[in-house]
């Protein structure tokens, strides 16, 4: 039984537990029950709206009639090399000698989907929806790992390590014209507005637009001379205006 719920829990119709990688969930099914008779699927429903995002089922069918479907908590992998996408197996609990009652269990496994962009192990705090949840901060694997920390821990010191790193560096002086400094606020002034019009009647956002971004960019060809160009002026259109000044 401590196998069956290590990092888990012990539920009434089932028990279930994780490693880093895994997770397993002993489904309780009657005595009789033969493996011809099962069939187990993860389903996975998606929503029209993408602020609602994905759910994830697990459905277990026996002998022709739905037995059992939950929501899952999160995502496992789909496996392609078996039937449903999910590994699974019958077998027949003993009850440890008599200290449990005698049970038939249809262990289901699923590869836990990699979070935080694969940095972190994610321990799950239930196995599906609805379920209370545990305290994953006091998991047995997690805490007899003595020397590791955690990821909230080692993300806080990376912080202070690195504000450590620049609080005595000095800030480097940038120095720009005026001519610069009035040609840069036009450009992002122009920008904005672009920005603003696009939002409002459903158009493509000023990165996608790069027709009319063209204009704006630094020119590519040398200037004819070392001088600043010249501010735009009221009349004048960016594209014509780096036409003008181009070779």
């Amino acid at each position: 039984m401590a196998y069956m719920t290590r990092n888990g829990a012990h539920r009434d119709k089932y028990m279930w537990r994780q490693d880093w990688r895994e997770v397993e969930v002993f489904l309780k099914v009657p005595n009789d029950t033969k493996h011809n008779e099962v069939s187990v699927a993860m389903q996975e429903v998606v929503h029209q709206y993408p602020h609602v995002g994905f759910q994830y089922f697990l459905n277990v069918t026996i002998g022709g009639k739905l037995f059992f479907k939950r929501e899952l908590a999160f995502k496992i992998l789909r496996d392609k090399t078996f039937d449903g996408g999910l590994m699974w197996s019958l077998q027949s609990y003993d009850g440890e000698g008599g200290k449990y009652p005698k049970m038939r269990l249809l262990q289901v496994i699923g590869i836990k989907e990699r979070r935080f962009h694969h940095i972190a192990k994610h321990w799950w705090n239930c196995a599906f929806k609805g379920e209370p949840a545990i305290n994953v901060e006091y998991i047995t694997d997690r805490t007899d790992q003595k020397g590791v920390k955690n990821f909230t821990t080692v993300w806080e010191e990376a912080h202070k390590l690195f504000r450590e790193k620049i609080k005595h560096r000095k800030r480097i002086p940038i120095s720009l014209s005026s001519d610069d400094y009035e040609k840069a606020k036009k450009c992002e002034k122009e920008i904005n507005e672009r920005r603003r019009a696009n939002r409002k009647w459903g158009l493509p956002g000023v990165e996608e637009d790069e027709e009319w971004m063209k204009p704006l960019r630094a020119p590519t060809k040398p200037l004819k001379s070392k001088e600043l160009i010249p501010r735009l002026s009221t009349t004048d259109s960016a594209s014509d205006y780096y036409d003008n000044h181009l070779e």
